[in-house]
């Protein structure tokens, strides 16, 4: 299966690693942010071949889409499949998933019921 990452889900990934390596200079290394973000497209890498959890919609601006959790890392991805391409919507790190700020800023396409 071909998967697609939306620029969006690809921001979110990218900007939350940039916002902890601002928040905590001392403890993270550039070489540490990159092998975050690359452990994060890893498990991207595993939506399809049942190695995430499958999960309920937290949020409401996930409804109607498909979402799963990483058991490596805590990080939840919302998706859709559309015959042999899997869209990848969204991302959030476990951290920001209570924070309601971020709700009102996804822009994620409407789904047709």
């Amino acid at each position: 299966m071909k998967i697609l990452i939306c620029k969006e889900a690809h921001k979110r990934i990218n900007d939350y690693y940039r916002n902890v390596a601002l928040r905590y200079p001392n403890t993270n290394s550039k070489d540490e942010i990159r092998n975050n973000i690359k452990k994060v497209h890893n498990e991207i890498n595993k939506i399809g071949t049942n190695e995430l959890v499958i999960t309920n919609t937290i949020l409401s601006d996930w409804e109607g889409y498909n979402v799963c959790r990483s058991k490596e890392i805590p990080w939840y991805f919302v998706y859709l499949i559309d015959k042999d391409i899997i869209r990848i919507y969204d991302a959030e790190h476990a951290n920001n998933m209570s924070d309601n700020t971020y709700v009102s800023k996804r822009n994620l396409p409407k789904i047709k019921k």
